[in-house]
């Protein structure tokens, strides 16, 4: 694991991050790390992105022996599409946003590790 990886897996419940990436594969294997980390602290995991990077993720996650089906199911994982998400209003609000974000996550965390 690298070090960008390692710092991931240490972020709080709650955290946001924005990183830049340079390929595909370096995406995939950032957001697994970050998601792998939530999920095995019991925490719940919001992934927004297009259907190909939903799906890119997804597989990685099993690929790397975490399946998604049951986290999936639980709500502990959450991928959903960006026009879902920030879509439906005409401006961006930052406040309806995190209000947005509350409900789709459902706080609290879980608190109870799922892998």
């Amino acid at each position: 694991m690298g070090a960008i990886h390692q710092e991931i897996a240490g972020l709080e419940p709650g955290a946001h991050i924005c990183l830049p990436y340079v390929s595909a594969e370096d995406h995939e294997s950032t957001v697994a790390a970050f998601v792998r980390a939530g999920l095995r602290r019991g925490e719940r995991c919001l992934y927004i992105g297009s259907a190909s990077a939903r799906e890119a993720i997804a597989r990685r996650l099993n690929d790397e022996g975490i399946p998604v089906a049951r986290p999936l199911e639980d709500r502990a994982l959450i991928l959903l599409d960006l026009a879902d998400v920030y879509g439906r209003m005409p401006s961006f609000d930052p406040a309806h946003q995190a209000k947005v974000l509350e409900a789709l996550i459902g706080w609290p965390t879980l608190r109870e590790p799922l892998l």
